[in-house]
């Protein structure tokens, strides 16, 4: 994983937040639809669904479904789904870091083409919100960073296998971003050419006229004018 950054803790909180959000409204529509004593084992089996995802975000999501889990069963205690909960649940010591990343390289490797996938399905999700392509490869270096931030962290109930998958998808994530960076520094150096081929006047090209004789326009006509002539005389 590279060094930390200072904006590494914002971009956390974020990611955190917006799992919390959604494991609400994941949470009160089960209660809605299911009794709420059902609520928890739906809950822990949507979160260990997500325990097998190659996806940062994912492997949020189900951690703040657990807490949910927990909340529902038991109500009128203080709630455990809430960002500060949970960005005190992810702390850890960085030897337990090491121990995990041991264990993870150790196991069997990641499929070939899935980081690849992780990173299309994270893209997708990304370009359902419409960025620009300047914004769409900011967010895509976010989620790599992201992904480097949390595949080795033990708080997280995934495989040896979604940890791989979350480590090698960051820099597939990385190439989306920098190809879009080049193919927009490309259209913007394309783009004055562009613009000054469509300031230039019409051309309108006659090469054969050029290779008529001078009066050529009153031969013809006067041939013309013949040939007209001799058709009424006929008539």
């Amino acid at each position: 994983m590279s060094p930390p950054r200072d904006d590494d803790a914002r971009l956390l909180t974020q990611a955190v937040l917006r799992a919390v959000m959604d494991a609400r409204w994941r949470c009160e529509d089960l209660i809605s639809r299911k009794s709420i004593s059902a609520a928890p084992d739906l809950l822990r089996g949507n979160a260990g669904e997500l325990a097998f995802s190659g996806a940062a975000r994912d492997q949020l999501l189900g951690l703040a479904l657990l807490a949910a889990a927990r909340d529902v069963e038991r109500p009128g205690v203080v709630s455990e789904m809430d960002t500060a909960s949970l960005l005190a649940e992810l702390r850890c010591e960085p030897i337990e870091r090491l121990a995990v990343r041991s264990a993870a390289l150790e196991s069997a490797p990641a499929a070939s083409g899935g980081p690849a996938h992780i990173a299309a399905a994270i893209e997708d999700r990304l370009r359902a919100e419409r960025r620009s392509p300047t914004a769409l490869a900011e967010a895509l270096r976010g989620e790599a960073r992201l992904q480097e931030l949390l595949w080795d962290n033990p708080c997280l109930p995934c495989s040896d296998g979604a940890r791989l998958l979350m480590l090698f998808a960051a820099p597939k994530l990385l190439e989306r971003a920098a190809d879009l960076r080049t193919g927009r520094a490309a259209a913007m150096k394309a783009a004055p050419a562009r613009a000054a081929r469509a300031d230039r006047p019409a051309r309108i090209h006659r090469p054969w006229l050029g290779l008529l004789p001078e009066g050529w326009l009153l031969v013809a006509s006067a041939a013309l004018a013949a040939a007209a002539t001799g058709l009424l005389a006929e008539g």
